[in-house]
């Protein structure tokens, strides 16, 4: 679920004042600023505004954060818990039942416009006719760009199984550039679990 224009819905719980835009200032008092109820965008405040109207909305639904992950919620009292996962301004809504689905959203649309869930942390959803489809692609075309790796090859074995790598065993390299790599290579085996040998390998490695 995408939500729209969440952090306009934030309250504010400071005093924020704002001077008034250009183009729609008071001809009779220019001098005059907003103090301001609503977050908005670009404001500091909004993301922790929005978080704390989201968890307060949930609990008045009957959810309680879990206590292995205080981002998610879980609503027992029937054969299967419904779960929500809030993240920014997209939710995450597990249930197997499209109608119990309906009667969660139903609640939540008071706190914004909502659309297809398409994206969820670099994760590309869709659903074909015989299941569901996770899709990391837009995530490793970003990895290669931002690392300087669009031109590299492809090799269907990214590393020797009898291959023995040790610490000292080759030249120091730049952690600032090496780490970062390491941990996007770990995030990709979400839906590329046959690239989890070789990345377990090389994370044994962040130092040298």
């Amino acid at each position: 679920m995408d939500m729209r224009n969440v952090f306009l819905q934030g309250d504010l719980e400071e005093r924020v004042y704002m001077i008034q835009p250009l183009r729609f200032q008071s001809e009779i008092n220019k001098s005059v600023v907003f103090w301001l109820k609503k977050s908005f965008y670009s404001l500091k405040q909004a993301h922790r505004a929005w978080n704390a109207k989201i968890t307060h909305q949930l609990h008045k639904m009957g959810f309680r954060a879990s206590k292995s992950n205080s981002s998610l919620f879980i609503r027992e009292g029937s054969n299967v818990p419904v779960c929500i996962l809030p993240y920014v301004d997209d939710l995450v809504i597990t249930e197997p039942r499209l109608d119990e689905i309906g009667r969660v959203k139903s609640p939540l649309l008071d706190l914004g416009t909502w659309g297809t869930f398409i994206i969820f942390l670099g994760l590309r959803w869709s659903e074909p006719l015989d299941g569901m489809f996770l899709s990391e692609r837009q995530y490793v075309l970003n990895m290669l760009y931002k690392f300087g790796m669009m031109e590299c090859w492809l090799i269907s074995t990214p590393l020797d199984r009898n291959l023995k790598l040790y610490p000292d065993s080759g030249p120091a390299c730049d952690e600032k550039w090496f780490q970062p790599i390491v941990g996007s290579l770990i995030y990709l085996t979400i839906t590329w679990p046959n690239f989890s040998y070789p990345i377990g390998v090389i994370s044994q490695f962040m130092q040298k």
